[in-house]
């Protein structure tokens, strides 16, 4: 993912239109003196994206700055080759709103609208949901060591960012055909025990002296047959 532009009104201290053009840096640092803005500039991304942040959750009304009724960001980003414009509103008055767009060929088209229907939306583009994104993309204000401790947490989520799922599907698949032909050969086995109880190879070398033995008498009385 790719953050293209930023614009947010209405949001903490941007109480006036503000745009953030990302679209040429392929690496940028966010600075400035404490209570300019740093931390709300991530905030708008993520509550883009996903509507919520860490430190609030869907609770937002403290996000609109003094004396305002609504906040509105409008995120641009890139996800692989393909550009997408989410925009959301959070009111005082009213529900949150969202609207996602897609562009083709210079062209924005609608993707979806509705906030529950935009943030499965965002998850499928993004592969993340909300938890693992704040996890290992945006790591809240102290929760980073959190994240190196929590391993099973940690592991779930690499495996999702490194696409690693088929492995898991392997095992599976691995294990459920081990089992059936432990079964099949287990099977056999009761059947050989069964219908070939008693036989062993003292009695199969005994089976086979008598065979011998037998034919040796017949070949014997056959011969003494045809001389007569």
């Amino acid at each position: 993912m790719k953050v293209l532009k930023l614009k947010v009104e209405g949001f903490t201290c941007f109480r006036k239109p503000v745009e953030v053009d990302f679209s040429d840096l392929e690496l940028f640092a966010i600075t400035g003196p404490t209570g300019s803005g740093k931390s709300s500039l991530v905030d708008a991304i993520l509550f883009a994206l996903y509507g919520k942040i860490p430190r609030l959750g869907t609770d937002l009304s403290s996000l609109i700055s003094q004396g305002m009724k609504n906040a509105n960001v409008l995120l641009e980003f890139m996800m692989g080759n393909i550009k997408y414009k989410v925009a959301r509103k959070s009111s005082l008055t009213k529900a949150s709103q969202a609207i996602l767009d897609e562009c083709h060929e210079d062209t924005w088209q609608g993707v979806c609208s509705g906030v529950r229907q935009v943030n499965q939306k965002i998850t499928k583009i993004l592969g993340l949901d909300y938890e693992a994104f704040t996890r290992c993309i945006v790591l809240p204000q102290g929760e980073f060591a959190q994240f190196l401790e929590d391993s099973k947490e940690r592991q779930e989520i690499l495996i999702r960012l490194l696409d690693l799922e088929i492995l898991g599907e392997m095992q599976k698949e691995a294990s459920q055909k081990y089992e059936e032909t432990k079964e099949r050969m287990e099977t056999l086995q009761r059947r050989l025990e069964e219908e070939f109880k008693g036989v062993n190879l003292e009695n199969i070398h005994k089976i086979k002296e008598e065979s011998q033995s037998l034919e040796k008498k017949n070949t014997i009385f056959t011969g003494r047959d045809t001389g007569a």
